[in-house]
């Protein structure tokens, strides 16, 4: 009975979620889909770090999300690289360093990662790899997201 009457609520608020999410990448404040995987920092939040802010890379609506540190430090997020290599395409999040530290695969919108990281003060590159460097990026890449 109570899945039946929250169906219809469903209904209206999973678009209205979407279309809340579109805004967001609009204005640089997520990059990604709806559903995950994205990217976000978020404001006030309460654990303290060294820089101030962290990269949240949400997984999915159910899944724990993953708090990387801004900053130019090995292991914190200093930069995007969004790559393409042959019919693939995606997105490394990389230290100070240039090291990867995550990795995204799958298209995502140049203008939509170029507006994100220019607004939380990150690096951001277009690459095209070859089949090398590839595969070394995501061999070196610590977590990679499915």
């Amino acid at each position: 009975m109570a899945g039946g009457l929250l169906r219809p609520l469903l209904v209206v608020l999973k678009p209205a979620r979407e279309a809340w999410h579109t805004w967001r990448v609009r204005r640089g404040t997520a990059l990604g889909p709806p559903g995950g995987p994205y990217l976000s920092v978020p404001r006030g939040k309460t654990v303290r770090v060294p820089y101030g802010r962290t990269l949240r890379v949400r997984l999915g609506s159910r899944m724990v999300p993953d708090d990387l540190e801004i900053g130019p430090d090995l292991g914190c997020a200093a930069g995007l690289v969004a790559y393409r290599h042959e019919r693939l395409s995606g997105l490394f999040v990389v230290d100070g360093e240039g090291r990867p530290v995550r990795h995204l695969p799958g298209p995502r919108p140049l203008e939509d990662a170029h507006r994100f990281a220019t607004r939380h003060g990150l690096g951001f590159e277009v690459r095209a790899l070859g089949r090398g460097e590839y595969l070394d990026l995501t061999a070196r890449a610590r977590d990679a997201v499915p």
